[in-house]
């Protein structure tokens, strides 16, 4: 069973150390291509995060909800982070900005001085290094919610 677990983490898998699941939902992104999202809602799968694990697979991401600023402490890869806004509104969550490429040990967040945001009006979604890109995920760019776990 353990072995099982480590596997899974090695290959970006959903379970965390404790076997404990994230809920999951799709989200189409401004490309068209459908995007895998973990929701990270309790304190423990806040807290833990990406920690523990090699990578995640292409198209798939870690959604924190009220969560303006992530860091990648302890991680062993680097990651793209969109703050996008949240909760979503009519299906939808807008980007607001976009921190691509942070490597392990730093640390991102977003102003919202300006915006006129609260923290848990924000919400931090952790995808693999490079995909922000390859999904279209830029500021101004929105992720449209699909019902659903993902498959």
């Amino acid at each position: 069973m353990e072995e099982e677990t480590r596997e899974e983490r090695r290959n970006g898998g959903e379970r965390e150390s404790r076997g404990e699941r994230h809920p999951r939902m799709r989200a189409r992104a401004p490309g068209g291509e459908l995007v895998d999202l973990l929701l990270a809602e309790g304190a423990r799968a806040r807290m833990v995060g990406l920690l523990g694990r090699d990578g995640l697979p292409p198209r798939t991401g870690l959604l924190i909800p009220r969560c303006d600023s992530v860091h990648t402490v302890g991680m062993r890869f680097a990651i793209d982070v969109a703050f996008v806004r949240w909760p979503a509104t009519a299906g939808r969550v807008d980007v607001l900005a976009v921190t691509p490429q942070l490597r392990p040990w730093r640390l991102a967040r977003i102003r919202r001085r300006g915006r006129g945001l609260a923290r848990k009006q924000v919400a931090a979604l952790e995808l693999a290094a490079g995909q922000a890109a390859e999904l279209g995920l830029e500021a101004g760019a929105a992720l449209e919610l699909r019902d659903g776990a993902a498959g």
